[in-house]
């Protein structure tokens, strides 16, 4: 009986034992796993303030060097803060290693978790719902956009100045081969204005082509940024996103998928409008004019502004084109004017050259000065405008009429300011591209606010790790947990 007992109450020491035991396991192992946790939570939480405040965007930044992210630096912290919690209590577990399993850059996948995360900032911002509607407007733009460049460019490759130039001066000789007087080779005035008084004396040097032709040699930029302006002309020479070998993360699983919705495309535009700068509004470092380092990719501001306004411009001068082309009103002055210069010769020069040449001028002084109200501030219609700036009159004083040119306003078509062309640029823009380059603008302001070494590339957004954890000298435990923002 005595040896009976015993036995029972062995076995029911042994299984209270077991009991302890893996009550202890069980303990270790939440213990652990909520070291992991803990570490993970300490570890994110030392995202990078400043890309923060500046940007809205959440960022590990892992530092290192220029060309190399210190990943090395992550597993240490992660350690430090997972030893914390492993230290709490009178069990032995001993942190024997911890790595990273998986791991995300900001700019992975051409920057896709950078372009969530913007998204996300400015859908739950709700903030300035009028330019989200412009943007969404302006979004449909493109194809015009499209249109009206090619329509210029077709009828620059017509080379309307140097046709002209030819018609005029085979007339002139003609017309000195046919007057044996060596009479004037223009006729008077009377002969060119009859039936009233007149008002323009209509020879061969008052035709507007020449004026027009001589903005159009010396560079037409000359007389649209002649103004008060302040152009950045300094380059930024660290190398951004698209001239180093990138840092790439590992894969796994980050909570999110690719987004390349039209939606979260405005919305991003949005981000991109409310958070850098424009000629219009400067940002602070460089580069300045950030909206156009987006769009052009140059180093050197003035450069991406140019290369703006030279986009701009030739869309103002299709759109001009388009108008005259429409208006029976507009077509009818060409052909009159081109009559009469042709008629200042004994030997008229091809009329279809002077007409085409005159067309082209006006179109192109009112895409003169419609980019210079836009670049005074003004505004101008996108699209469906009927009407335009600049008479034909004007073109014998373009420099002097484009410096009273305020603006234009039409009630029936949205109004567009400068950074509305550059929005229906950028949203036709291809994403990487831009993702890429807006990037880039963030990485080169913070650095030339004194972090010269900060990489976006060095900024994780998700992460993995794995612990494996002795306990009390007799079980190895492996735990794995990821984060991300």
């Amino acid at each position: 009986m005595t040896i009976y007992a015993a036995m029972i109450f062995g076995v029911m020491m042994a299984l209270i034992a077991a009991c302890f035991t893996s009550a202890r396991m069980a303990a270790a192992r939440a213990q652990i796993v909520n070291g992991a946790e803990t570490a993970l939570f300490s570890l994110f939480g030392r995202f990078d303030r400043q890309l923060l405040s500046d940007y809205g965007i959440f960022g590990l930044n892992c530092g290192g060097t220029e060309g190399r992210a210190d990943l090395a630096a992550v597993c240490r912290t992660s350690e430090y803060y997972m030893k914390g919690v492993l230290n709490q209590n009178s069990q032995h577990l001993q942190l024997k290693k911890t790595g990273l399993t998986g791991f995300r850059l900001l700019t992975d996948d051409g920057g896709q978790p950078f372009f969530r995360q913007a998204v996300l900032y400015e859908r739950e911002a709700g903030k300035d719902s009028e330019l989200l509607h412009r943007l969404s407007a302006l979004k449909g733009a493109g194809g015009k956009t499209a249109e009206l460049q090619n329509i210029a460019d077709a009828e620059e490759a017509l080379e309307w100045f140097t046709r002209y130039n030819d018609a005029i001066e085979e007339a002139e000789m003609l017309s000195r081969q046919d007057d044996t007087a060596e009479e004037d080779l223009l006729t008077s005035e009377e002969d060119i204005l009859t039936g009233g008084d007149p008002v323009y004396e209509f020879t061969s040097v008052d035709s507007p082509v020449p004026v027009i032709q001589s903005i159009h040699d010396n560079g037409y930029l000359i007389y649209l940024l002649s103004g008060d302006y302040t152009l950045q002309e300094a380059e930024d020479t660290a190398p951004g996103l698209s001239e180093r070998t990138l840092t790439r993360g590992m894969e796994m699983y980050d909570g999110t998928e690719s987004d390349h919705s039209e939606a979260s495309q405005v919305l991003f535009q949005r981000y991109i409008c409310r958070m850098f700068g424009s000629f219009m509004r400067p940002g602070d470092g460089l580069p300045a004019f950030q909206m156009e380092y987006i769009l052009e990719g140059n180093k050197n501001d003035r450069e991406n502004l140019e290369k703006v306004i030279e986009r701009i411009f030739r869309m103002r001068v299709g759109a001009a084109l388009k108008i005259i082309d429409d208006n029976a009103e507009f077509s009818q002055s060409v052909e009159s004017l081109a009559e009469r210069i042709c008629g200042a010769f004994r030997v008229p020069p091809d009329e279809y050259v002077i007409k085409g040449a005159l067309r082209y001028c006006w179109a192109y002084g009112e895409g003169l000065c419609e980019v210079s109200s836009l670049l005074a501030g003004g505004n101008v219609p996108v699209y469906g405008n009927n009407d335009l700036i600049v008479p034909l009159e004007g073109l014998y004083v373009l420099p002097e009429y484009m410096n009273s040119t305020t603006g234009m306003a039409d009630e029936n078509a949205p109004a567009g300011s400068y950074e509305d062309y550059l929005s229906i640029f950028m949203l036709q823009q291809p994403e990487e591209e831009k993702l890429l380059r807006t990037m880039e603008c963030i990485e080169k302001s913070i650095r030339s606010k004194g972090r010269r070494s900060f990489c976006l590339d060095h900024c994780i957004t998700a992460a993995e790790i794995t612990a494996i954890v002795r306990v009390n000298g007799r079980k190895t435990f492996t735990v794995t947990k990821a984060y991300y923002y």
